[in-house]
């Protein structure tokens, strides 16, 4: 499984490598890119703009129901948090193809990658 996961990985994702950032440090860019500020966020979750600001300069972290809401708010999901908001499209990607990979067997797995490939005119080596 964790190879095909690997090869959807490499075929999807942009070809700039994107990888999690350090914790939170994305949290200003999620913010931005929903044009909201500070004061609005902390408005949705009943805080004050001083509670994102600490979020968002990575000096407290924020728990995992704080992170549900946020996704909420930004409209994507809690891991996607830890990528640029241009990745997060690719992190909902990745999770859908692997609920489908995972219930597929392994040769029907091969056989939709390599439709992809072929979609994709790109040839993508297997881990063995």
């Amino acid at each position: 499984m964790a190879a095909r996961t690997h090869a959807l990985n490499s075929v999807l994702m942009p070809t700039k490598r994107t990888t999690p950032t350090e914790p939170f440090t994305t949290l200003t860019q999620w913010r931005e890119a929903r044009g909201l500020t500070q004061e609005q966020v902390g408005n949705k979750l009943g805080l004050g703009s001083a509670a994102i600001h600490k979020w968002e300069a990575g000096k407290v972290v924020p728990n995992v129901d704080r992170l549900r809401q946020l996704a909420e708010i930004y409209e994507t999901t809690p891991d996607a948090l830890f990528y640029p908001p241009e990745a997060g499209r690719h992190v909902e990607e990745l999770r859908r193809a692997d609920a489908l990979l995972r219930r597929m067997s392994p040769e029907q797995a091969d056989r939709w990658l390599t439709v992809a490939e072929d979609l994709l005119g790109i040839s993508v080596p297997k881990i063995k």
